[in-house]
């Protein structure tokens, strides 16, 4: 969690950076360096969309990649927490994302109402 954290602010940082060399004012980068870091999930709809894109894009383009090298119950585990911090909107659109049959039943078990 820490590694997690200290990304989004080092990606903050670097996008103020390039945003200050573009001319965008303190306001504008404050406002994009918090949605970086995710701040106000659960209170920031525009948060929650940047949360959203990402565990979508963990789900489409790492979660089939990640199944052979870490047990079943991490990944369950792994998917579970994924799930939680997504909005109902996000978790609908999962179902459309093109994945091999191993990743849809890794998703299927973790995100069943009634975990086995």
């Amino acid at each position: 969690l820490r590694w997690r954290r200290d990304q989004k602010q080092r990606h903050a940082v670097e996008v103020a950076a390039l945003l200050a060399d573009a001319g965008f004012d303190a306001a504008e980068i404050d406002r994009v360096g918090a949605l970086i870091r995710r701040e106000g999930l659960g209170t920031d709809p525009e948060a929650q969309l940047v949360e959203d894109a990402a565990c979508l894009v963990f789900i489409e383009t790492q979660l089939a990649d990640m199944a052979p090298r870490f047990e079943r119950d991490h990944l369950i585990e792994v998917i579970r927490k994924t799930a939680r911090k997504m909005s109902a909107e996000a978790l609908a659109a999962v179902p459309s994302i093109p994945l091999d049959e191993p990743a849809r039943a890794l998703l299927a078990e973790a995100t069943s109402p009634n975990p086995t």
